[in-house]
């Protein structure tokens, strides 16, 4: 199933979104309370068998797909939070994909913080 159910009101109401991510899994994802929106970043492709960077962003109705000019490389199993003092999605670690099967821990820290509606 590629779709969305949407929590706005009870009971579950399955969402139709014009433009959805590909099918993933151990991506990671948080609620950015200062811009309502969803922010979904990275993971595995499911179809493609690819490890991906991909910032995505859930505004209620739709996704849409963000094109950064820097972004974290692609990762599984990392972890996304956010920091309301500082109106940021803080992005940290993960599993990086150099072969089928090796992974590469990673310890890195990322921000996402962008202006306006533009990336």
């Amino acid at each position: 199933m590629n779709g969305v159910c949407a929590t706005s009101s009870p009971p579950w109401s399955q969402a139709h979104p014009a433009t959805v991510p590909s099918i993933r899994k151990d991506f990671a994802m948080v609620y950015d309370s200062a811009r309502q929106r969803v922010v979904l970043f990275g993971g595995f492709d499911v179809q493609q068998g690819q490890p991906l960077n991909d910032t995505w962003e859930w505004d209620g109705t739709n996704w849409e797909q963000k094109s950064p000019a820097i972004a974290p490389r692609s990762r599984a199993y990392h972890a996304l939070a956010y920091d309301s003092a500082r109106q940021r999605v803080v992005l940290f670690g993960g599993a990086e994909r150099k072969s089928n099967s090796v992974y590469v821990d990673l310890n890195d820290t990322w921000e996402w913080a962008p202006q306006g509606s533009s990336d």
